[in-house]
Order: structure tokens, then C-alpha cells, then sequence
């Protein structure tokens, strides 16, 4: 599954404009950093299903 991606620009006024637009391959995390996202990962990543978990975390480990 492909990625597009935006790069954006946020100016002092806080209004936005979009500069770039690209497509990432799913290749793109392999080729640069060794990460092969469609293999088994043997590390736990988050999703949104795991929000209400760690909001809970936060909260009693937060000052």
C-alpha cells in the first residue's frame, strides 16, 4: 500500500500552505532504514485501538 505525503509550511500567522506532494512505496522504511513493515514485526507498534490505554497512562504518570 502506498503513502501520499504533504510537506507543508506553517507561516508566523499560523496559516499553512502545501509546498509538496509525493507518493511513498511501501518500500520507502526498508530501503531507508532496514524496516520491512509488510514482514511479522517482532516489536509492538500503537494503533488507534490502543488509544484509550495509553491516555490512561498518561494521565496517572503525567505531573
Amino acid at each position: 500500500m502506498s503513502h501520499i505525503m504533504w510537506l507543508a509550511r506553517v507561516e508566523e500567522d499560523h496559516s499553512a500552505s502545501f509546498i509538496e506532494e509525493a507518493t511513498v512505496e511501501p518500500s520507502f522504511l526498508e530501503e531507508a532504514l532496514g524496516c520491512d513493515l509488510t514482514a511479522a514485526s517482532d516489536t509492538t507498534q500503537c494503533g488507534l485501538e490502543d488509544a484509550d490505554e495509553f491516555r490512561t497512562h498518561i494521565q496517572n504518570n503525567s505531573f
